[in-house]
């Protein structure tokens, strides 16, 4: 299922402009409605949207859901950067939107509610949740191995369409392995490094602190929901 829907194609009315657009700052626009399939910030924020509309909690505030899109280009409770506004954050719940995340946050909290009623229903719907959890970790990652891939070169907006859909065209199981990869390398440079090797130390070390930070964020949730559901 999630295999399909990376692989699915549904180019946008202006692809240059997006994907020029996505080139810059692309980690910020979290729940902005994506622009294309290659949007893969806003792919990762709309997949945790899902998640934590799964996981029951309030998206609804002045009688529109969170999202939804208004006249004037606009979209309720996000702002244009994809940032969640007070107002949206209140309706959820939460002081910050990083309070949503990790082994102690909200979305793990609700999930374990979830499963500690032991009905299948419910079961079923932190199931859902962490299928969207899983996506929202890919697409972090293939926005990451753009990152890492355009390095400190300056590209044009044929280029980045380019690279994304390359990296795109890999499917679940290959960007998995990168994680996977990803992580145990980290965990070993901070370690001293041992056996990786001069050009991996330097991939690891060139990775934008803010992709990094916030995949952590959500392999950590990932990881207490895998638990609760007797995964882990």
């Amino acid at each position: 299922y999630i295999e399909k829907l990376l692989s699915e194609k549904t180019p946008p009315p202006n692809e240059e402009n997006d994907d020029a657009e996505d080139g810059e700052g692309g980690e910020h626009r979290n729940w902005n409605p994506p622009r294309s399939d290659l949007d893969f910030a806003a792919k990762a924020g709309e997949s945790e949207f899902y998640a934590v509309d799964e996981l029951g909690f309030n998206l609804v505030y002045g009688g529109h859901k969170i999202r939804d899109e208004l006249p004037g280009k606009r979209v309720h409770g996000v702002d244009e950067l994809g940032y969640l506004t007070d107002e949206a954050l209140g309706a959820i719940g939460v002081g910050n939107f990083s309070r949503l995340w990790r082994s102690s946050g909200r979305v793990a909290e609700e999930a374990w509610q979830l499963c500690s009623r032991g009905t299948l229903g419910e079961r079923r719907r932190v199931e859902r949740a962490r299928d969207e959890l899983e996506k929202c970790v890919v697409y972090r990652q293939m926005d990451l191995l753009v990152y890492r891939e355009k390095g400190e070169q300056e590209w044009e907006w044929r280029q980045h369409a380019e690279c994304k859909r390359r990296i795109q065209k890999r499917g679940f199981e290959a960007i998995v392995g990168e994680v996977r990869r990803d992580c145990a390398d980290r965990e070993q440079l901070r370690m001293g490094g041992g056996s990786l090797t001069a050009q991996r130390k330097r991939e690891l070390e060139s990775a934008c602190p803010n992709h990094v930070h916030e995949l952590d964020m959500r392999l950590e949730t990932l990881a207490e929901v895998r638990r609760f559901l007797g995964e882990a």
